[in-house]
């Protein structure tokens, strides 16, 4: 790790590294503040998506820059390759369609505030669980929060690390297939019910067999997503997500309590700021 000295707020800043005998250029570098845009699909949500998110792609100039972590909850030669290509953002109508909106907004005006340049750093993926961004650690401390550790203990007991990897992929295979057929139904009748769906695909197998790739498993997208960003210098994190815990409400006032403690101790800041949506009362119309 290299750490700098802190330095006054700058665009377009320039950086050589040398060992004496060969270096390298670094060109078009920020200094300002760095947020970390956590959860699920609330905050995966992107800005084309967004009511109003054209015309903020179409009219918005922001001081602001996106990195997005690779949606990868399994670390092959892939993940290394996919990695490896990823890089920060600037604001552009194209580049940041995929942005998460609530990511986008925050720092958006956030920079307008401050006058510096605003970095986010996309670190979500719609449907988890707080446990898949924890460490098993973290986890096993607590009884409540171990539940989603012996859950998954059950799930993959008696199979071979192949035989989880060969599920998935099934798996997957068998989604790809059944997500053009939903999309036809919704094609034909926006106003179809999730049943009518399922009679007509065939009952939705989401999110898939537990097991070694499956990213939803406990810990699976802190080993993948969380620690390949550990420790980026950052001003703090904002964090959007609740809704697939609902199974085991007792125990989450616990579990994002957990979450923060670990983020706070991985990136050894026990004071960083953590803030969150507090999620509204909601129900489906089908209950």
């Amino acid at each position: 790790l290299l750490y700098l000295p802190e330095m006054k707020e700058n665009t377009d800043c320039t950086m050589v590294v040398s060992d004496g005998e060969s270096s390298k250029e670094f060109s078009n570098i920020a200094i300002g503040e760095v947020w970390f845009c956590g959860g699920q699909s609330n905050m995966e949500l992107e800005l084309q998506n967004m009511a109003d998110g054209a015309k903020h792609l179409a009219n918005d100039n922001p001081n602001v820059r996106f990195y997005y972590t690779q949606k990868n909850g399994f670390m092959d030669e892939t993940f290394f390759r996919n990695e490896a290509m990823m890089v920060w953002k600037e604001f552009d109508s194209e580049a940041a369609k995929c942005w998460s909106a609530v990511g986008y907004l925050f720092g958006k005006q956030l920079s307008e505030a401050l006058g510096v340049t605003v970095g986010l750093i996309g670190c979500n993926w719609g449907g988890t669980s707080a446990s898949a961004w924890m460490s098993e650690q973290y986890l096993a401390a607590d009884p409540g929060a171990n539940t989603y550790l012996e859950d998954y203990r059950k799930a993959v007991e008696g199979k071979t690390e192949e035989q989880q990897i060969k599920e998935y992929d099934d798996y997957l295979a068998f989604e790809a297939e059944w997500n053009k057929k939903q999309a036809e139904c919704y094609a034909k009748n926006p106003n179809i019910t999730w049943d009518e769906v399922q009679e007509i695909c065939g009952v939705c197998q989401w999110p898939g067999p537990m097991g070694c790739k499956n990213p939803f498993r406990p810990s699976g997208l802190y080993k993948t997503m969380v620690n390949r960003v550990t420790p980026y210098s950052m001003r703090g994190w904002i964090y959007y997500q609740g809704e697939s815990d609902d199974h085991k409400p007792a125990y989450y006032n616990k579990l994002l309590t957990l979450l923060i403690k670990q983020w706070r101790d991985d990136w050894k800041d026990e004071e960083m700021p953590f803030l969150f949506v507090q999620l509204p009362g909601h129900q489906y119309s089908a209950d």
